[in-house]
C-alpha cells in the first residue's frame, strides 16, 4: 500500500482554498490542481508499505501524547524555489507540525518536506515573472485548530490519485 500521514482541512477552510485554486488557474502556466477532496497537509509520505498494523500502532502510540494545537496557512510559496518552481503552495506555520512530521518520519522512515498545502503540481510555465508578482495577491491567512492526524492510502488512478483514510489518530 502507498501511504502517507496527514491532516485534512476543516470544510469552511477548504471552500476558501478552492476560490485561491480558482485564481491559479487564470495564471499563465500549465498544472495539475489537487482535489478539493484531497487537500491536505503532509507530515510524511511513507511509500510503499505493507506493516500497516503496526504503522498505526506506532502511530498511536506516538499521537496519544500530543493535544489540539493551533496552526497558520499564509501565503503562497513556490517549490522547491522561486526560480524553479514545481509546485505551488500555501505555506503552513506550525512548530508542531513541524516537530511532528519530523519525528513521524524518523520513527517510521518516511519522507518529510517543511509543512504546506500543496495547490497544483506545475508542468509548464509561460511567464514566471508574471506567475510569481501575482502569487503576492493571493493570501489565505487563516487559523485551524489541527485536533486529528490520518494515515492514509493513496491510489494512483489515470485521473489522478484517490485516497482513503485508514486511521484517524485524535489527539
Amino acid at each position: 500500500m502507498r501511504l502517507f500521514v496527514a491532516i485534512f482541512l476543516p470544510e469552511e477552510v477548504v471552500k476558501k482554498v478552492e476560490e485561491s485554486k480558482e485564481m491559479l488557474k487564470n495564471f499563465p502556466m500549465r498544472a495539475k490542481f489537487v482535489e478539493k477532496e484531497n487537500l491536505h497537509i503532509s507530515l510524511s509520505f511513507l511509500g510503499n508499505r505493507e506493516n500497516v498494523e503496526e504503522i498505526k500502532t506506532m502511530l498511536n502510540e506516538y499521537l496519544k501524547k500530543w493535544k489540539p494545537f493551533k496552526a497558520f496557512i499564509n501565503g503562497l510559496k513556490f517549490i522547491p524555489s522561486e526560480k524553479y518552481f514545481r509546485v505551488i503552495a500555501f505555506d503552513v506555520k506550525s512548530r508542531e507540525i513541524e516537530i511532528i512530521g519530523r519525528e513521524i518520519s524518523q520513527m517510521l522512515k518516511g519522507d518529510f518536506k517543511s509543512a504546506h498545502l500543496t495547490l497544483c503540481r506545475v508542468k509548464e510555465v509561460y511567464d514566471k515573472k508574471s506567475i510569481i508578482e501575482r502569487a503576492k495577491t493571493i493570501k489565505l491567512d487563516e487559523e485551524i485548530v489541527v485536533d486529528k492526524v490520518e494515515l492514509v492510502e493513496s491510489k494512483l488512478t489515470r485521473s489522478g490519485p484517490i485516497y482513503s483514510t485508514l486511521e484517524t489518530f485524535f489527539l
